[in-house]
């Protein structure tokens, strides 16, 4: 419960942060950013990789440090994964799922690794933390067995709710003064919320759908130059 509580502090913080600026960006709008791009979330335990859709908005003013905030739809997935019977594990069983929509919101501060300044540089590599939250249903959109009505020794569990801190690595190539190219790739490490956990039969473990994972994104980045009126 600690972790949990420690993501919700940094997210409320991460807000008051977006506040502050939306104040000081009411008189000057320079500098504000707004991407569009892909995600993949490359899940273990069979489950492979879950792609998503994200839009974000953030600040940076051509300094060391810039941020921004993602809304990300998680798309449905079909996968599977392979466990034994719980009652008699010499019987084999594989699991398929097709999940439902997911949805993230994701804070992210990034310190570029080189001089934002320098414009005879076209790409700017950066480093970035920050802390998510990911909203599921916890109920899969279509569930079935291998053999019929097996009953698995590894159940799976959607959360409902996780909370997140994540790192890594990332680049922005400029295409032109208000256009560029952003990828991005790290590490998210999910907590999860008790209070949601499901909770299997006896004899059966739980396999949780969105746990910590790698990821990957690329996108399309516009940035406000000048006044932005």
């Amino acid at each position: 419960m600690r972790k949990i509580y420690l993501c919700m502090v940094i997210l409320f913080v991460c807000s008051g942060v977006k506040a502050q600026y939306r104040k000081a960006s009411f008189i000057n709008k320079s500098g504000r950013t707004y991407d569009l791009g892909g995600m993949g979330h490359f899940l273990g335990g069979g489950a492979g990789a879950f792609p998503g859709i994200y839009y974000s908005y953030g600040l940076d003013q051509g300094k060391k440090t810039f941020y921004w905030f993602d809304l990300e739809v998680i798309l449905p997935t079909k996968f599977s994964y392979n466990t034994v019977q719980r009652n008699n594990t010499s019987i084999p069983v594989t699991v398929n799922y097709k999940s439902k929509v997911a949805f993230t919101y994701r804070f992210n501060y990034a310190y570029y690794l080189t001089n934002p300044e320098n414009t005879e540089s076209k790409f700017k590599p950066f480093v970035t933390a920050g802390a998510n939250f990911i909203l599921t249903s916890m109920e899969p959109m279509v569930y079935e067995t291998k053999p019929a009505n097996s009953d698995p020794a590894k159940q799976s569990n959607f959360d409902g709710t996780s909370f997140g801190l994540n790192a890594g690595i990332g680049g922005i190539y400029a295409i032109t003064e208000n256009f560029g190219i952003k990828v991005t790739a790290g590490y998210n490490l999910q907590f999860k919320n008790k209070s949601s956990q499901y909770v299997p039969a006896d004899g059966a473990t739980v396999y949780h759908v969105y746990g910590s994972h790698p990821y990957v994104g690329l996108g399309i980045r516009f940035v406000i130059k000048g006044d932005g009126d």
